[in-house]
């Protein structure tokens, strides 16, 4: 399992982690994951990624069309590297997540 669920509450919903690695070697597994979680938690909830070691376009992505179709119900935090955050910087990706 790649998302796992903590014990914390965030503004009431329920929170999940993800470590590690969100990118195209394991974007697929993660989205199925996700959409067992849309069936369950009707009420939204929000995703902390920690200690992210690779974050590609696709997690980028996944993290965009989350936020598009939940709206409000969905949060998250991005943990990066200082020198990941620069890169998201600097292309100009960062102002969108």
């Amino acid at each position: 399992m790649l998302i796992i669920r903590t014990e914390s509450k965030n503004k009431k919903r329920p929170v999940y982690r993800i470590e590690k690695e969100v990118s195209i070697n394991n974007i697929e597994n993660i989205k199925n994951e996700i959409i067992n979680l849309l069936a369950n938690e009707t009420e939204g909830f929000h995703l902390e990624l920690k200690e992210i070691e690779n974050l590609d376009l696709s997690g980028v992505q996944l993290l965009l069309s989350l936020k598009n179709k939940m709206g409000d119900k969905f949060t998250y935090a991005l943990d990066l590297r200082k020198d990941q955050s620069e890169l998201l910087e600097h292309t100009g990706i960062k102002r969108y997540i």
